[in-house]
């Protein structure tokens, strides 16, 4: 109703049709001035000055959802919050979280948030344009292509030793800016093809990306600025602009190398052809050999949802998980014995046909996920009505697939909040439903590169015990919502050579 009132006053002194609001004119909105300083009162958007205080808004985001979850688990799996002026649908019951998300392939209005960033790259896109994006990357992350990447895994993770191996001469070591370097680096390599270790563009692109994230979770808490107009006049609009710009030209850097490298490739001395034995998703997203080919604007759009999906998230993995290992020794020990075992105690690559055969260091990671999932909440738009097991959602609902209350659900058993990696090796251990645990998302719209993801995380952490005792509290570690779940603090681990290794 609040919203029908505001368009008939403005109609009422502006018209309805597509023409200027002249000056004598916007004096006269005094209702949408109301409004406006009705919001601003309690949801001011002026800049936070103290990053405390941005991070406690964020920490209390988080908490909300932690809440929602909780009290949603206590109710059967599904419940009603209401947020601002609308009703959302809290979803944490593994069957109904299904439904709803393979239901709808439609993402809700709140991605679009992003579009100026990431256009409709497989994160923020809907329906046909998802598909067609998503079948033509499925290549890219193929088993034959994650066994080609093994190589460039075992060798990223050894320059991640070395730079662990300078840091620790002074103490503790911060690990969040050597992992989300090592992890941009790891994709440029594999997933686009390409060499770039200019760590001053690394930390710009990602200083960059974490502006841009902090920007969207800001505007998303603000009821007001969801609406373009208003947020036009913010000042988190204007910085948006001048993030946008510089993330845009690195991407198009990587474009721009990327296809100086195909060219090069594509010929050799004598003018002829040369034929490539893969295709990275780079090469995919680039190719002109029939009418599946991208626009530019398609590439980057991709480029930049990948960097995203594929760099942020897998550092935010395997920095939670060597936290968790510093933090219960008795289940560091039990991964080292088990590379030990598997892949031996010298630095040699851990080969493909190795790393499944860590099953016990795979139970870490999945129970990382599950307690600390790097995607909170998911948010949907049905187009039509959805029929749950007990429950009928109503066409254009808001709807909230709780990730972190379903990885929580009672389903799980008594010890659902403890932190216990043997219960995926036991027999009746997790739940009879898969859908239980959504690590990686869930539905027909899961992550794209969940092997990928374990694959590249088990040959670091495999490197990294072998060389490595490490130390941290993660119960120290408060989270917050930046859009992905990430620690609030910095992340201090303490390495320790192990008996037998030398720097």
């Amino acid at each position: 109703m609040a919203d029908i009132k505001f368009y008939c006053r403005v109609k009422s002194v502006c018209g309805d049709s597509d023409a200027d609001i002249d000056k004598h004119q916007h004096p006269r909105l005094v209702y949408t001035e109301a409004v406006v300083k009705e919001t601003l009162r309690l949801y001011p958007i002026g800049p936070i000055l103290l990053r405390k205080a941005e991070n406690e808004i964020k920490l209390r985001l988080l908490q909300t959802v932690k809440y929602a979850c909780e009290e949603t688990n206590k109710k059967g799996g599904v419940a009603i919050l209401k947020l601002g002026l609308s009703n959302y649908y809290i979803i944490t019951d593994p069957e109904d979280n299904l439904t709803v998300a393979n239901g709808t392939l439609q993402k809700h209005f709140v991605y679009q948030f992003a579009s100026n960033w990431l256009g409709d790259g497989l994160i923020t896109s809907s329906g046909e344009t998802w598909k067609r994006h998503r079948k033509l990357l499925n290549p890219a992350f193929s088993q034959q292509m994650l066994n080609i990447y093994t190589a460039v895994f075992n060798r990223k993770s050894r320059n991640l030793i070395s730079a662990i191996e300078i840091e620790m001469k002074s103490g503790p070591v911060l690990i969040d800016t050597v992992f989300r370097e090592m992890a941009l680096n790891t994709l440029l390599s594999t997933a686009f093809g390409i060499e770039e270790e200019d760590s001053d563009f690394n930390k710009k692109y990602i200083h960059a990306v974490d502006v841009i994230l902090a920007l969207l979770t800001r505007r998303f808490q603000n009821p007001l600025l969801h609406y373009p107009f208003f947020y036009k006049l913010s000042a988190l609009k204007k910085k948006e602009e001048e993030v946008i710009e510089t993330i845009l030209t690195a991407s198009k850097k990587i474009i721009k190398n990327k296809r100086e490298a195909l060219n090069k490739e594509r010929s050799n001395e004598n003018g002829y052809a040369t034929e490539r034995k893969f295709k990275t998703m780079l090469d995919l997203l680039l190719k002109d050999s029939d009418g599946d080919a991208l626009t530019d604007e398609e590439i980057r759009d991709e480029v930049d949802t990948l960097i995203l999906a594929g760099s942020d998230t897998s550092s935010q993995l395997t920095l939670v998980v060597v936290m968790v290992l510093g933090s219960y020794p008795e289940i560091q020990d039990k991964v080292y014995q088990e590379v030990a075992s598997v892949c031996g105690v010298s630095d040699t690559d851990v080969e493909k046909h190795q790393h499944p055969r860590l099953v016990y260091t795979e139970a870490v990671l999945k129970e990382t996920l599950r307690l600390y999932p790097t995607v909170a909440v998911v948010l949907r738009k049905p187009e039509n009505e959805i029929k749950l097991k007990n429950y009928t959602i109503p066409a254009n609902s808001n709807c909230v697939l709780g990730i972190y209350g379903l990885n929580r659900h009672p389903v799980w058993g008594p010890d659902a909040h403890t932190f216990r990696p043997e219960r995926w090796l036991e027999p009746g251990g997790v739940p009879d439903d898969p859908n239980a645990f959504a690590g990686f998302s869930v539905g027909k719209r899961n992550c794209i590169g969940k092997t990928y993801a374990l694959i590249s995380t088990k040959i670091i952490l495999a490197h990294l015990v072998r060389r490595y005792k490490v130390t941290a509290d993660i119960s120290k570690i408060e989270f917050k919502m930046d859009v992905i779940m990430t620690p609030s603090d910095n992340c201090y681990v303490e390495f320790e050579l192990r008996n037998g290794t030398t720097t």
